[in-house]
């Protein structure tokens, strides 16, 4: 088994994604799993003391050293897979770079008046334009090319 960490007394996580509680009324406590809630959004949500937190960001508090009531710091899913909470799937990072982690290409569109395909890029709050393609894929292509320049996520290391 996993080692565990503890976020609180009664509740301890593991690297691969797990989640554990115990009753804190109880003199010997036994583990179970805790009671996630999937929210809407697809992220797992907990009740702790009264309290609502998501289960990437326990994870992260615990073994990637997030601070909890930082609510700058964003915990971005390298896969986008919002309930794949295993650490190696997590990195503290910005909104930006949470956003910039889009597993579907946004960068290219139909441009009616030259009736070709448009390709642009966001960097640093202005749009800079690639080009105009013939076909979707070649488009698509330069968007992924110069996200791989421009769209390097930021990740915050606190150990």
């Amino acid at each position: 088994m996993d080692e565990s960490k503890y976020f609180t007394e009664h509740v301890r996580c593991y690297a691969d994604g797990r989640v554990e509680r115990s009753n804190p009324k109880s003199k010997t406590p036994k583990w179970r799993p805790a009671n996630i809630k999937p929210q809407s959004t697809g992220y797992f949500r907990i009740g702790i003391d009264g309290k609502g937190y998501f289960v990437h960001r326990i994870i992260a508090a615990c073994f990637l050293g997030l601070d909890i009531e930082n609510l700058v710091d964003v915990i971005d899913h390298r896969d986008g897979n919002p309930i794949n909470n295993r650490v190696a799937n997590l990195r503290i990072t910005t909104k930006q770079g949470n956003e910039w982690n889009q597993v579907r290409a946004k960068g290219y569109c139909w441009h009616v008046a030259s009736e070709k395909w448009r390709a642009s890029i966001v960097v640093n709050y202005k749009q800079t334009h690639l080009g105009l393609f013939d076909t979707e894929e070649q488009a698509r292509q330069a968007y992924l090319a110069a996200k791989l320049i421009h769209h390097v996520i930021p990740e915050r290391n606190y150990q």
